[in-house]
């Protein structure tokens, strides 16, 4: 509805009123918080701990391209910036309590995409697979400061750095590539989703597994989707 307003709107009139402006601020501010309000009742009324309880978690709400109009402000006016920049200092603060009280092998599992390297492309095409695949493979994806700021952190204190992605093997090398230019290097590991696999929170649950079965605690997980973090095998 609020797309359909925006476009007739443009039709009656290239020229906007005060008045029209004012009502689109207030449902750009109404449909915010609304999704705000259905995400929070989510996150509390289900534990997120396992594959199945991440997508009861989910499953019911809008997919952020059908609302990035909405987000359009959040992501480019510092929303965005400040609550990673807040998560990572959390999370960094509960790395170098764990560093000062343990002497056992320490790691930390993220995400790459929209966790390490920001989409300079995502409010401006439908995200259809082989679209986001050519992008990837072209590379040129920029580094998320406030992240490669904490893995370096880890880096520092011997901490080991694990990255999990969705993207597929035939993309190691474009990848590897991007990481490099975008300054991110020195990682202990990274593993790519096999064709065979569908669901990507089983991938990653497993590989985190397969990392604590080596002797590792996984210190922090991060992610940009539930489907990053569900699924246990990590403290924070």
């Amino acid at each position: 509805i609020y797309r359909y307003r925006i476009k007739r709107t443009k039709r009656v009139s290239k020229k906007q009123t005060n008045k029209t402006r004012l009502m689109e601020l207030f449902m750009e501010k109404f449909i915010v918080i609304l999704l705000t309000t259905l995400l929070l009742s989510a996150c509390h009324s289900h534990e997120c701990k396992t594959v199945k309880h991440c997508y009861e978690v989910t499953s019911g709400l809008p997919q952020f391209s059908k609302t990035r109009l909405i987000y359009v402000k959040y992501l480019y006016h510092g929303g965005w910036t400040k609550d990673q920049e807040k998560v990572t200092r959390e999370a960094a603060d509960y790395l170098m309590s764990q560093v000062k009280n343990t002497h056992q092998k320490l790691a930390i599992v993220t995400n790459l995409d929209e966790t390490l390297l920001e989409y300079p492309y995502l409010l401006d095409y439908e995200p259809n697979t082989a679209l986001i695949k050519t992008h990837q493979m072209q590379g040129g994806f920029r580094a998320i400061k406030p992240s490669v700021e904490l893995l370096n952190l880890a880096k520092k204190y011997h901490v080991d750095v694990f990255i999990l992605t969705g993207r597929s093997p035939d993309e190691e090398a474009a990848t590897i590539k991007n990481l490099n230019q975008a300054g991110i290097a020195g990682w202990a590991g990274i593993y790519f989703k096999p064709a065979n696999i569908e669901n990507i929170s089983e991938f990653k649950t497993n590989i985190r597994k397969q990392i604590v079965d080596k002797g590792y605690k996984i210190v922090l997980n991060l992610g940009d989707q539930y489907s990053d973090l569900c699924g246990g095998y990590s403290e924070m």
